[in-house]
């Protein structure tokens, strides 16, 4: 479907009632939303879901996009954070360009997956 931050907050809101049913069936004591904002669905999705949970218990860690995916990237990750700070308790943010030069110029989705796990241990 559509790629932008609209088509990602639709979703959640066409989905709302089993969004929240998934999140009623886990009593989990923490929330933590995971996701990269370098795209603009996810970054509308995170921010739809965002509104969902409950404050005092989420957590949400998100990568940020590199420079090179354009401003478009940038304002839609920005919406996203936005949203985040007013719905959760906690936001951690990373860059991907920073995570890229601390690997040599490189980066690849395990060094991605590898840095969401470690913060996600870090806050449980």
């Amino acid at each position: 479907g559509e790629r932008d931050f609209e088509s990602g907050l639709n979703y959640v809101k066409q989905n709302r009632k089993r969004i929240q049913k998934s999140i009623r069936k886990f009593r989990a004591k923490k929330i933590v939303l995971i996701a990269g904002l370098r795209y603009s669905s996810a970054s509308g999705v995170i921010a739809g879901i965002s509104d969902l949970v409950n404050r005092s218990k989420t957590t949400a860690i998100v990568s940020t996009p590199f420079t090179a995916e354009g401003q478009n990237a940038f304002i839609n990750s920005s919406k996203a954070l936005i949203a985040l700070d007013k719905n959760v308790h906690e936001v951690i943010s990373f860059s991907c360009e920073d995570l890229m030069r601390e690997n040599g110029g490189k980066l690849l989705i395990r060094d991605l997956d590898k840095k969401f796990e470690d913060l996600t241990k870090s806050i449980v």
